[in-house]
């Protein structure tokens, strides 16, 4: 969960902003989507437990 958490913490204005100033935002997106399904799904998988 914390790790998740840390993930809709970086969502902010002033990173997207930056991100679309030096062109990487398209990459910026597509890595926090991997990193967010890995940690919903590690999360999912420990709720089994």
């Amino acid at each position: 969960m914390n790790e998740l958490l840390g993930l809709i913490a970086d969502v902010n204005p002033n990173e997207i902003a930056a991100h679309i100033a030096d062109g990487t935002l398209a990459d910026w997106c597509e890595l926090w989507r991997q990193q967010a399904t890995v940690a919903a799904e590690n999360l999912r998988l420990s709720e089994k437990d």
